[in-house]
């Protein structure tokens, strides 16, 4: 996956869909969201659904660039992931991602209308004044039939009916393994 995707929802739309418990009380900056940037998130803390900003990209120590996407074929084998993956588990919402291929961009998504779901994990950096920085990385996957003409990658999209599971960090290993294998389906592309 590209380091680019795009969120054209509003934040109630948001809010029923993922069944968020606290009302969010920012707005949604960008559109088309790139690394390092804050946009919304959802995670499970004590018994509901939150949603929040978190900055996409992890900022690991003796790595020059922000950890914008994270296999999940390596996940549990990477000490900068392990406690994440096992604990820290979140939702990015999204509309669709951007890929390129031959130079030019194409948009890919479900259909016009639908949310997509990225599998992510988060944690909390400590900035340079100190300041804690919450931020994100999507979990990728090998492309599926439909997406492996444009792109050998594409983010772990999760059902709806995986939510709960995928964010709960008491959901035991088995079942994220599992979810980690799960296929969301055909995805459509389309140049930009």
């Amino acid at each position: 996956m590209c380091g680019r995707f795009l969120l054209e929802a509003e934040i109630d739309d948001l809010m029923r869909y993922y069944n968020i418990a606290n009302a969010a009380d920012f707005t949604i900056e960008h559109k088309t969201v790139y690394p390092s940037q804050a946009t919304p998130v959802v995670i499970r803390h004590d018994a509901e659904n939150r949603m929040g900003k978190m900055h996409w990209g992890f900022v690991i120590p003796g790595v020059k660039k922000l950890i914008i996407n994270s296999r999940v074929e390596s996940i549990f084998e990477k000490k900068s992931f392990k406690a994440s993956i096992e604990q820290r588990r979140c939702i990015v919402p999204a509309t669709a991602f951007l890929e390129w291929k031959d130079k030019k961009p194409y948009t890919v998504k479900f259909d016009e209308d639908a949310l997509m779901s990225f599998a992510g994990i988060y944690k909390k950096h400590i900035g340079d004044a100190g300041e804690p920085v919450w931020q994100f990385s999507i979990l990728t996957r090998e492309a599926n039939g439909s997406m492996a003409p444009l792109h050998e990658r594409m983010p772990l999209m999760l059902p709806s009916q995986s939510f709960e599971a995928w964010m709960d960090p008491a959901t035991n290993i088995d079942e994220i393994h599992r979810l980690l294998n799960h296929d969301i389906g055909k995805v459509l592309w389309s140049m930009c």
